[in-house]
């Protein structure tokens, strides 16, 4: 059950990759470290 939930999450990982949602994520996850930090 695990291993099959932990392939399921590498899988659409792949497909947010090739689509380029994971960019866009990494994108706005940065951003918001940065006001984050600022706010600090």
């Amino acid at each position: 059950m695990e291993s099959l939930s932990t392939i399921r999450s590498a899988d659409l990982i792949v497909v947010m990759a090739r689509s380029g949602a994971y960019a866009e994520l990494l994108h706005a996850q940065l951003e918001q470290t940065r006001k984050t930090a600022r706010a600090g």
